[in-house]
């Protein structure tokens, strides 16, 4: 049986100690201090798909879909909630549940107050939302961690309600 690695809350000494965490907190910290998707994390024909079941292939597209789905949002963070790794042939499956807080260009959708990360920092919106990616390892990956992505899936509430085109 593969061996499985579960963890639920923030980021910290015990998620950088298993590869697929410690690679999925430099991605997301990455992300949300510079609002840009770095191709060094991703296979380059790496595949995306939606939680409504659109499927996006290669690394350009899919870091150009996943920009557009942040565009509405000046600020973003995400807070990880629970996450699973099982090891795999070639790499790991990375199953996340985490939220994702963000400010817009006019501020909280018309009657709605800011909500509060577990920081306590204000946004103005929060979307919780689950994804799996799966890693492969490649030795040869220019981002020093010795895998890449090779396939994510994300679900998220902001479909089902309307907001936004993806997380």
């Amino acid at each position: 049986m593969a061996a499985t690695f579960v963890h639920e809350g923030p980021w910290n000494e015990t998620t950088r100690q298993h590869p697929a965490t410690k690679m999925m907190e430099a991605i997301t910290t990455e992300f949300d201090s510079t609002n840009k998707l770095n191709p060094k994390w991703y296979a380059a024909d790496t595949s995306f798909e939606m939680a409504d079941g659109t499927k996006h292939h290669g690394v350009e597209t899919v870091l150009e879909v996943t920009k557009n789905t942040y565009n509405a949002m000046t600020k973003h963070y995400h807070e990880p909630g629970s996450i699973t790794v099982t090891e795999t042939d070639d790499g790991y499956e990375l199953r996340g549940k985490a939220k994702l807080y963000g400010n817009l260009a006019d501020g909280p959708p018309s009657g709605k107050n800011q909500v509060e990360d577990s920081l306590g920092r204000k946004w103005d919106v929060v979307i919780p939302g689950d994804w799996v990616n799966w890693y492969v390892k490649d030795d040869g990956a220019d981002n020093g961690m010795g895998m890449l992505i090779k396939k994510s899936r994300v679900n998220a509430e902001s479909q089902v309600k309307g907001w936004g085109s993806g997380y």
